[in-house]
């Protein structure tokens, strides 16, 4: 009897202590489907050591950052389970969490979001809130989130700060741009100053792998995307060449002092193929050369070999004996066979100068939201001007009337930009840095100089801190135009 009574009394514990088992295992499967909110938002960071996930919400450009644990589940775009340590910043997911406690319900990539890899022929107009994508746009709206890969999570930035040559990985759905990471950025080259061994090569040109060339002043400051490029410094007595490797948002400087110079028994040869628009392939002793810039030859005899579409060919025999001379390869129209017949002259000595760009217009795109239209962007039919016309029309040229060139960038697309003189760019801040419009030296600001309407690219640089680049449009208004740019970022050791 005394066993009975202790087996009742403990009875009704057993079946409480089993209730309740019973409903707190109840209650931990159903949180794994319990939410409250849901969203479809971009993947911003993830850490692993707080146990975190942190959104871009789109619509509003707002972040929230939800709790994971091993409650919430986390499937990649096939719907397989990951880890939140396999998760891509700049992907887009549908996500469902509870909003008070903010705990992670469930995380899917999104099946309805496309992905762009390895994006390089690209334009931007933040103004318009548009991106051309090969030939196709999209809206990109001030909310999408842009990113600057590399280690870790990357760290988030403008538009603006997107330059010719970045590769990119877009997301997005349907004509909307979600994200946007910067997959291989850019860098800067610059060379300490102009004197080598006594000798000025200000003018000369500074040449990586024929994509990025510039004229050498006191101040050298190249922008170019990351990566390894055969440099040469040719003209003004500089005859260099050596292999660069420009490293994302780092400074690779050139001692000005292993400049490599002329040597006595060498030529410095300028071809000039007419007409200019005739794009002409140019061999000398069987090597090619680039007919924009100088061609350095020791003295004697060498075999010329000029090719055109629409042109019969050239070869011909020079004798260069000079110390510096201008080769003219002129091709005319034969009006029978209405191709081209060619002649080529003496080398004989003489300078040389930039030769004047044609002008050219650019027109609009035909709807203020072109994105879900087949317009095209807006530029036009005009080939390069070339880089000499470009450094005549810059800013402070000291020009009294408007000078229009045409340039192309890396992607092939081109850039209207017009000299304004009367009206003038000042740029206000970050004060006491090196400005840098299109590769020239501007001053140090505050400064000012000539209007030039159109798209560029402008570097600020000061010593310790990190050196910061923009894509900027200028407009054609005849009106006055200020900038203020963010402060520079102390260097890393600098501090």
């Amino acid at each position: 009897m005394l066993l009975a009574v202790m087996l009742l009394a403990a009875w009704p514990a057993a079946v409480c202590a089993a209730q309740a088992g019973q409903e707190e295992t109840e209650q931990i499967g159903s949180l794994l489907y319990k939410y409250d909110s849901m969203d479809t938002a971009v993947i911003r960071s993830v850490d692993q050591s707080a146990g975190t996930v942190t959104f871009c919400q789109h619509m509003l450009g707002r972040y929230y950052t939800l709790n994971a644990d091993n409650m919430s589940m986390v499937y990649d775009r096939d719907r397989r389970p990951v880890s939140t340590g396999l998760l891509v910043p700049g992907d887009v997911a549908d996500v469902t969490f509870l909003h008070q406690s903010k705990h992670l319900n469930s995380l899917v990539v999104s099946t309805t979001a496309w992905t762009k890899e390895d994006v390089r022929n690209y334009r931007i107009d933040t103004e318009q809130e548009l991106m051309q994508i090969d030939g196709e746009n999209f809206h990109l709206p001030a909310t999408a989130l842009l990113l600057n890969g590399g280690e870790g999570q990357g760290e988030r930035i403008i538009a603006e700060e997107i330059l010719d040559g970045d590769i990119l990985t877009v997301r997005g759905i349907d004509k909307e741009i979600y994200s946007v990471v910067v997959t291989s950025g850019h860098g800067y080259l610059r060379l300490t100053s102009t004197e080598v061994d006594g000798k000025d090569i200000e003018g000369a040109w500074l040449n990586l792998d024929n994509r990025y060339i510039q004229r050498v002043n006191a101040r050298t400051l190249v922008a170019a995307p990351e990566g390894t490029y055969r440099m040469q410094i040719l003209g003004q007595g500089a005859n260099d060449s050596r292999q660069v490797t420009i490293l994302r948002g780092m400074e690779t400087v050139i001692d000005s002092s292993t400049i490599q110079l002329l040597t006595p028994e060498t030529t410095e040869i300028l071809f000039q193929i007419e007409p200019e628009d005739a794009e002409g392939k140019l061999r000398v002793d069987g090597e090619p050369v680039s007919p924009d810039l100088p061609v350095y030859l020791t003295q004697g005899v060498h075999q010329v070999q000029l090719t055109a579409e629409g042109y019969l060919p050239v070869s011909e025999y020079i004798r260069v004996g000079s110390k510096r001379a201008t080769m003219r390869l002129t091709l005319e129209e034969d009006p029978e066979a209405g191709q081209a017949s060619a002649r080529s002259s003496t080398v004989t000595t003489a300078t040389t100068s930039d030769t004047a760009a044609t002008s050219n217009t650019a027109a609009t795109a035909g709807t203020s939201d072109w994105w879900n239209s087949s317009a095209g962007y807006a530029g036009t039919g005009a080939t390069n001007a070339g880089e000499g016309a470009t450094n005549n029309a810059g800013a402070g040229s000291g020009s009294t009337t408007q000078t229009t060139v045409t340039v192309v960038d890396i992607s092939g697309n081109e850039t209207t930009r017009t000299t304004m003189p009367g009206f003038e760019i000042r740029v206000e801040s970050p004060e006491g840095v090196e400005f840098y419009m299109d590769g020239n030296y501007m001053g140090v600001t505050p400064t000012s100089f000539v209007k030039v309407s159109g798209q560029h690219t402008v570097t600020l640089a000061r010593e310790g801190y990190e050196t910061k680049s923009y894509n900027i449009y200028i407009d054609d208004a005849q009106t006055n135009k200020t900038y203020a740019f963010p402060e520079l970022v102390m260097a890393q050791g600098d501090e």
